[in-house]
Formats: structure tokens, C-alpha cells, sequence
């Protein structure tokens, strides 16, 4: 079995797609977030300082029963506005 090795992940921006239509008072209290809803999916897009966030994030997914459909981390330095597909 291969062993990760422990990494430093800092901030980066991340894209987060949930099925269905998930009321914005669900994520109140979550900084540095934008909730947009497109195609039956509630998308957040936002910065986080590290993947401990990101993790507290997908947690509060979870804990909703809410279906996580996609998680994309869009760039290395959060505060670049374009992604890495944007070129």
C-alpha cells in the first residue's frame, strides 16, 4: 500500500458543486464564499486558507445529507481571479 507523504497544502481557491438546491443559510458563517445555483446545483466558489477548511466545508456537506457532486480545486493562489482552464 503506498504511504502519502505529509504535504502543506495553503490557501487555494476550490469550486464545489451539491445536488439539488441547498438554501444559502446553510453555509452562513463561511467566509470568503460565493453561492450561485445552476442546472439543479448549488455551486460555492470560494477561497480557503487550507484543507482543514476545506474539510470543515465538505463536513457541513455531509452533515446536510446533501450530495456532494464535484470538489475542483481552481488555483494555487487564491487571490488570482482566473482558473487554471481559463487560458
Amino acid at each position: 500500500m503506498k504511504q502519502f507523504e505529509k504535504t502543506w497544502y495553503g490557501p487555494a481557491r476550490y469550486q464545489i458543486e451539491v445536488k439539488g438546491t441547498v438554501p444559502g443559510h446553510w453555509f452562513e458563517g463561511v467566509e470568503g464564499y460565493t453561492l450561485s445555483w445552476e442546472r439543479d446545483m448549488t455551486i460555492l466558489t470560494g477561497d480557503m486558507v487550507d484543507q482543514s477548511a476545506l474539510h470543515g466545508i465538505l463536513s457541513r456537506i455531509g452533515d446536510m445529507g446533501a450530495q456532494l457532486v464535484l470538489v475542483r480545486r481552481l488555483d494555487d493562489d487564491p487571490s488570482s481571479s482566473q482558473d487554471h482552464d481559463e487560458q
